[in-house]
């Protein structure tokens, strides 16, 4: 278990926002750099909500996080668990 725990690190982010709300720098092209493996999980589970935010949330963030990952040269997996 501890090898798996090794291997995972958990990034807060904001699925609304261009580059995931990561500011540009370090942070940034450290992980476009080692990450292999991407899980998103994220998203809004409020369904009476306003149309545009669900969209937002729920259909542009998928596709952040997917243009995201293709700026990773490790990426290998995007796990999207909706």
């Amino acid at each position: 278990m501890d090898f798996v725990l090794s291997k995972i690190t958990v990034v807060s982010g904001n699925l609304e926002v261009p580059e995931l709300g990561i500011a540009h720098g370090e942070e940034l092209t450290r992980m476009q750099r080692e990450v292999d493996v991407v899980i998103n999980c994220a998203g809004s589970t409020t369904f009476d909500g306003r149309l545009d935010e669900s969209l937002n949330t729920n259909t542009l963030g998928a596709l952040r996080v997917l243009q995201f990952t293709k700026q990773c040269s490790k990426a290998q997996l995007l796990v999207h668990i909706s």
